[in-house]
């Protein structure tokens, strides 16, 4: 591995890790279901891509564009449809409102 690639990929796996959760937290408030969420992600991860390569890359790692750009967009729609279909899975926690009442054990625990 050349010199400097691990702190690259660390940060590539950073950023696949941020992105991916802003996408989790924000996408089921607008898409339901597998299908409509694995096609917002493949859209976004394209998205990505675009705003990566055409961007970023070129500022920080102009080198990286001799790579096989096509190879990298492939593997940003894979991403975004995986990314898609695992929140589709993940359930949803269900928030308690401020106005709900504690169950009984809850009341319980707090008066022991």
């Amino acid at each position: 591995m050349p010199k400097g690639s691990g702190n690259k990929l660390m940060g590539h796996m950073m950023n696949s890790v941020v992105l991916g959760a802003a996408f989790a937290y924000v996408a089921p408030r607008f898409w339901r279901g597998a299908t409509a969420l694995a096609i917002a992600a493949t859209i976004y991860g394209a998205l990505i891509f675009f705003a990566m390569w055409l961007v970023v890359v070129p500022l920080i790692d102009p080198v990286m564009l001799q790579l096989n750009s096509v190879s990298f967009f492939l593997a940003h729609l894979m991403w975004g449809a995986a990314l898609g279909l695992v929140t589709a899975w993940v359930p949803r926690r269900t928030r308690r409102s401020a106005s709900a009442k504690p169950t009984a054990a809850v009341r319980t625990l707090a008066h022991a």
